[in-house]
């Protein structure tokens, strides 16, 4: 609003108004602290702001602990206090740049690791068909 008062168009002009705003209005406006210190609280330990700003989404874990995600495994490794968690449980699956892939289940966060399932591998002996003659 104080631009077009000040019939301002560019930005040299706006930049050259700024100079001598900026502390007149800092004059009307600013407020000493009170106190030195810091404004900001400490954040509580148990809060984790990744399990907070990150994408969420459910899944359910199959028999040996793994679930899938967008094509990708993931092995749910849990640490030495936690408890395992049941097959065909639903979890909550944590995405964040800072922490990877988390899973949350009944209040408790488990690590993941990438997984990849070992391919099924075939008799190694051919298996023998019955011929028609045989049935003759």
């Amino acid at each position: 609003m104080e631009f077009k008062i000040a019939s301002i168009s560019t930005i040299d002009e706006a930049s050259e108004f700024l100079k001598n705003y900026i502390p007149e209005f800092n004059k009307l406006f600013s407020v000493e602290p009170k106190g030195a210190g810091s404004a900001f609280r400490p954040l509580p330990d148990e809060l984790d702001l990744d399990c907070i700003f990150c994408i969420k989404q459910k899944r359910k874990v199959d028999r040996s602990g793994v679930f899938s995600f967008y094509g990708k495994q993931f092995k749910i490794e849990p640490k030495e206090n936690q408890p395992s968690i049941p097959p065909k449980a639903t979890i909550n699956v944590f995405i964040s740049s800072i922490s990877g892939v988390r899973v949350k289940y009944k209040g408790v966060v488990y690590e993941t690791e990438l997984f990849i399932k070992p391919k099924k591998v075939a008799d190694s002996a051919p298996k023998k068909r019955k011929s028609i003659t045989s049935y003759v």
